[in-house]
């Protein structure tokens, strides 16, 4: 029998962490992690944040890093988007929360989506809004196909067009003093071919996961799936 692996990450990441009916479980994962002593992170809508008592109670086991969506830099867009209105005043609420209380502990960072639909305009102001706020770093995740089986088939419109658009907004966060990073998790972009034919696109930061590393996604229900097929329902056949 293999020897057994020890995890060197663990991250919360769907539906809302700090849902109150979720918080034990959000909690008993992140306890696991620091048991562990690896780093652990979870991902949030963020309005939750801009309740003194949720903030103060993550704080007690802060995670090494939270991601915050919002995905535009202007209510009209955001809660467009959600399709929730006074969804973007409560998640920058949060921010500034979470920036005030956990700042010293937690990388804290915005996590938006770049869709082809809208293109760039709804997030060219977004590097001044995290200036603002106090934020440094800023993920940027296009948007990816998901079949009927919850199979992941690479991002949604052309790569010229996601480039063109993100152009813009490495701009912007280049004149804002913004760290922009690019979440390509299982390397559907395949940056680094791209780069060979244009050499100009290696200004992009574009993370993946190392070859070495195995992605595993560990369901609610107890089930494992991992790598391309991490959203896929598990199967015999998967």
């Amino acid at each position: 029998a293999s020897e057994p692996q020890t995890p060197i990450a663990l991250s919360i990441q769907g539906h809302e962490p700090l849902l109150p009916e979720a918080r034990p479980y959000t909690r008993a994962i992140l306890a696991a992690g620091t048991l562990l002593g690896i780093p652990t992170g979870l991902v949030t809508n963020g309005t939750f944040l801009a309740e003194k008592n949720t903030v103060e109670w993550l704080a007690s086991f802060a995670p090494t890093k939270m991601a915050v969506s919002l995905d535009a830099a202007t209510a009209g867009p955001h809660d467009h988007l959600r399709g929730i209105t006074g969804a973007f005043d409560a998640t920058v609420a949060g921010i500034k929360n979470a920036v005030r209380v956990l700042g010293s502990q937690t990388q804290i960072a915005v996590a938006s989506v770049l869709t082809p639909k809208y293109g760039s305009e709804p997030l060219e102001d977004m590097p001044y809004l995290l200036r603002a706020l106090g934020v440094t770093e800023w993920v940027v995740n296009p948007l990816h196909r998901v079949g009927r089986d919850g199979s992941l088939g690479g991002p949604v419109g052309s790569r010229k067009a996601f480039y063109e658009n993100l152009a813009r907004l490495q701009d912007a966060a280049d004149a804002a003093g913004i760290t922009l990073i690019v979440d390509d998790e299982l390397d559907y972009l395949q940056h680094d071919l791209a780069v060979m034919e244009q050499p100009e696109l290696d200004r992009f930061h574009v993370r993946t996961i190392p070859a070495n590393i195995e992605l595993l996604r560990l369901g609610p229900s107890g089930e494992v799936s991992a790598g391309r097929g991490i959203l896929q329902a598990v199967t015999d056949e998967t």
